[in-house]
């Protein structure tokens, strides 16, 4: 596979550069199927993807976690973790498909059209529609901590609102 890649910098809590993070870019294609179309958001371990699948026409989500996960991530921990993702079944939570650990390490879920909380509050949005929101996300972090699934990045850049105002 002949995969451009894009290289990052990470830095540890002290600020020392720590290595170079590869990462795919767009047009990119990854198992001869997920063609990148966009980049939807860029964590401190990981890069979120919007893909179009190849194989059923579909658009869909990867999060990919660079060529050298291993430095700040224990591949076990990635793959415990995929195992709790495919337990959740909530209307308000993606749906995780496949973990996948070839040239890239990578969750395959659902992709939300739609914009992060943050964008909508920016714009301003009423109160009611706060109120259902709030509902919606509570709802969602109850069943992901009944599965045991800690979401330790939640700021309103990291929640979704679908077209049809589901979180």
């Amino acid at each position: 596979m002949d995969v451009k890649k894009t290289q990052r910098t990470n830095k540890t809590q002290n600020n020392n550069v720590k290595k170079a993070v590869t990462f795919p870019k767009i047009g990119d294609v990854l198992e001869n199927r997920f063609q990148i179309t966009e980049i939807l958001g860029e964590g401190a371990f990981s890069v979120s993807y919007k893909v179009f699948d190849q194989s059923i026409k579909l658009d869909k989500a990867l999060k990919v976690f660079g060529l050298y996960t291993e430095v700040f991530y224990n591949l076990t921990e990635i793959r415990k973790e995929a195992n709790i993702y495919k337990t959740v079944t909530h209307d308000n939570v993606p749906i995780f498909y496949e973990l996948y650990e070839s040239d890239y390490v990578f969750f395959e879920m659902e992709y939300i059209n739609g914009s992060n909380l943050r964008t909508l509050l920016n714009k301003g949005i009423e109160k009611k529609d706060k109120i259902d929101i709030a509902l919606q996300l509570s709802q969602a972090l109850y069943q992901l901590h009944f599965c045991e699934v800690e979401h330790k990045d939640l700021k309103p850049e990291n929640i979704l609102i679908g077209e049809n105002q589901k979180v």
